[in-house]
This record gives structure tokens, sequence and C-alpha cells, in this order.
């Protein structure tokens, strides 16, 4: 009996001290709604097909956005700091190509206009 109520306060005082990673933190719920400059990119983007993709990358929250006239996949692809900033200057070269696969492997649709 006493090992069972051992475990069970192990186990308790073990989940409640853990946080909880998510990739929320930027935006909220709505990033689109609650983060000017993304809210703006979108607007622009009005008619055309449009994707934002949130990730993370070395521990900060990204955006991935697509815009292209006909589908996700063959679009140019942009990656965004929360603040809007771009996270690759050099949006052509190698380096932000591997970014953007390694931020699209685990990212998650807050915006999708077909």
């Amino acid at each position: 009996m006493k090992k069972t109520l051992f475990i069970c306060v192990a186990l308790f005082v073990c989940f409640s001290n853990c946080k909880k990673e998510s990739i929320d933190e930027c935006g909220g719920n709505d990033p689109v709604k609650n983060l000017e400059w993304l809210k703006k990119t979108v607007e622009s983007a009005s008619g055309s097909c449009t994707t934002v993709l949130r990730s993370k990358l070395d521990n900060k929250t990204v955006f991935i956005v697509a815009i292209c006239q006909c589908c996700f996949a063959a679009g140019p692809q942009t990656l965004y700091n929360c603040d809007g900033s771009l996270y690759c200057p050099d949006v052509s070269s190698q380096a932000c190509t591997d970014a953007i696969i390694q931020a699209r492997n685990k990212a998650e649709i807050v915006f999708q206009q077909r």
C-alpha cells in the first residue's frame, strides 16, 4: 500500500512540475487575427491561394507563408519570425530551404485560403 501511494505521489509531482510545450505562444489561437503583420500579409494576398503554417525552429516560433495562384506545394514559401522579420534574409539560399523543410515537418496549419 505504501509503495502504491509513493508511486502515485511521485507521478503527481512529476506531471505537475512539467511545463507543457506549446507553439501557440506567438499569436495565440488565431495568429492571423492577433499578429498585425501576419494579418496584413494574408489580406494583401486576397484572391490568391494562401497557407500559413506555424512551427518551432531553434525553440522559437516561426511562420511559413505560401502565397500562390494554384496550390501550396507549387508556391514560394517564406519563413518569418514571430515579429514578422524574415527568419533567413537570403530566402533563395540552401540554408533557408533546409530551415523551411525542417519547420514544415512539425508545423500546424493556422490559415488556409484556396
